[in-house]
Order: structure tokens, then sequence, then C-alpha cells
């Protein structure tokens, strides 16, 4: 008997944190260092997103809350999807995480069965691999070429689509390579996921990087593509166009309020609740007209 659970073999990590000792000493050393390492807008959270936090602890407002996240944010966040990929959303659906990573483990906990495969990009975010191996799946890369912008093709997913699919994994604007999903893309990747997968799979669509697009690419969802919504998670969150990521604040929206219930009871398990002062900001980064401005001013400098 070994005292590390040979599980832990499995788990991958992310050399952009395992970076940040050697950036350490560097800077100890006096040298000046430009930080590539993580995926971090050199911006700070706009003052009335902290002002709205600050507000909430003052008042009090730092006990436990509701699991899935205060009603008041995902009531604000149900408007949003709404609002900007055209799809109906039950609050009941969304669920608040610690930032945009949880969601990835839950979802991997949720729906796959060792022996099960998930297609992701790559390159891609390590976590996805990571998580994947930790549940005992088999990860299918899909390799992204720079012919097609770095970004996926319908062709590129039909190829590696198979009878043990149970997740496929898009991340659009993407993670590290920038490529966007046209619509037309999606229309087309969606069509293929209707015509070779059941039912029973799901889509768990990255889309944190939602807000920060350049030469006049627009963001769309899958989900807004016919018959998606239903298999479809939806993933984003304030770390980046938001400039919020040491508040760890996502969300994911799931396509049935059963399977949010199912997120529900891993946060209970994992983090109990995300602080209700944190989720107050980011109802103010979501609700607040100076959010616009905020984020299209960090867009224009980066």
């Amino acid at each position: 008997m070994s005292l590390i659970a040979h599980r832990m073999t499995a788990l991958g990590t992310e050399n952009a944190f395992k970076l940040g000792a050697d950036i350490a000493r560097c800077e100890a050393r006096g040298m000046d260092v430009i930080r590539l390492n993580l995926g971090e807008p050199d911006a700070e959270s706009a003052p009335h997103i902290n002002a709205a936090a600050i507000a909430a602890i003052q008042a009090g407002n730092s006990h436990y809350c509701d699991p899935a996240g205060l009603p008041s944010l995902r009531k604000a966040i149900a408007a949003h999807i709404q609002r900007t990929r055209q799809v109906e959303v039950d609050p009941d659906r969304v669920i608040v995480t610690t930032g945009g990573k949880p969601s990835i483990g839950y979802t991997m906990q949720t729906y796959v069965d060792p022996g099960d495969e998930v297609i992701y990009p790559s390159p891609g975010f390590p976590i996805y691999e990571s998580w994947v191996t930790f549940v005992g799946g088999s990860p299918v890369p899909l390799h992204l070429r720079e012919a097609d912008g770095f970004a996926m093709t319908a062709e590129g997913l039909a190829r590696c689509i198979t009878p043990r699919t149970k997740v496929i994994i898009l991340n659009s604007p993407s993670n590290p390579t920038g490529g966007v999903l046209t619509e037309q893309a999606l229309a087309e990747i969606a069509a293929v996921i209707r015509e070779k997968c059941s039912d029973d799979v799901r889509v768990y669509s990255d889309e944190i990087y939602e807000h920060i697009l350049f030469d006049g690419e627009k963001h769309s969802s899958i989900a807004s593509q016919p018959g998606m919504a239903k298999r479809t998670l939806i993933a984003s969150g304030h770390s980046k166009g938001f400039a919020m990521t040491g508040w760890r604040l996502g969300y994911v929206v799931l396509p049935t309020v059963e399977e949010a219930s199912r997120f529900k009871q891993l946060n209970i398990n994992v983090i109990s609740c995300v602080p209700p002062f944190i989720q107050e900001g980011g109802r103010a980064a979501l609700e607040g007209a100076e959010s616009a401005p905020a984020v299209a001013k960090m867009v224009a400098a980066f």
C-alpha cells in the first residue's frame, strides 16, 4: 500500500503556474520580467465591480449562501446568456463556481465513465486533458491546423467521433491559439454532432474569452444552433473579460435542471458555495452600465 493514491498519477497540471516560481526567482534578482505564462489581463477590475463587493462585505453579506449561486446572480447570468446567445435560460440551470476550472472537472465527473472518449482541441487548455485522464476517460485530441486558422472544423471533428464519444469540448475564442469559430463553422459542427452523436453526448462549450475579440470577429455559441441547447453546457466566467482573475468567479449553464443539480451537489462537496460578496461583484460586472466601456478599453489596449 502506497502513501499516495494511484489516481493522482493520472492528474495533470498547468505549466503556466509551474513557471510562476521561476518568474519569482528572476524578479527577486532584479530582472524585468514580461509574464507570458498565465492568461491574465494586466488590467484591474473596474471600480464599480470592486465597490459592489466591498459594499456587500460591509453589509455583512459574508456568510454561507445557496451552493448553486445567489439567485440574483444566476438571473443576471441567465439574462446575459439569453441576450447574447438568443437561447432561453432558466436560472435554475445556472451553477456558479469558483472560477472557470471547476466546471471542467464537474463535467468529467458527471458524464464520463472509464473508457468513455472525450474530444478536445489541441493545442488547448491543459486542464481539459488533465481531467479526462483523472476520471479514467480516453483523451481524443483534435489537432488544430494553421490552415484552418487554428480553429476546430466539422471535418476534423467527424474523424474523431466514435460510438464511445461522450463529451466534445469546444473553445472559442480559443486559448491559446486565438482561433474563433464563425457561425457558419458552428453550424457545420452542429450538423456533424446531430448526425453522428446520440442525445446523451454533451458538448462543453468553453466561452470564457467571449468578450475579448479582435479584427471585427464576433463571438458565437454552438448552443444557438438548432437542436444544440439541449446538448450543450455553456461555460464562461469573469476572469478574462472583466479582469477578475483573482476573484475566482465562473459559471456554467446546464442543458437541464437535473444536470444542474449534479453540479450543485459537487459544489456542496468541494466548496460549499462561492462567497456571496464575490458574487455581488460579479452581478455588478454583468449588469453595470460601466462594464461595457471598461471591457472595450481593455480590449483596445490589447
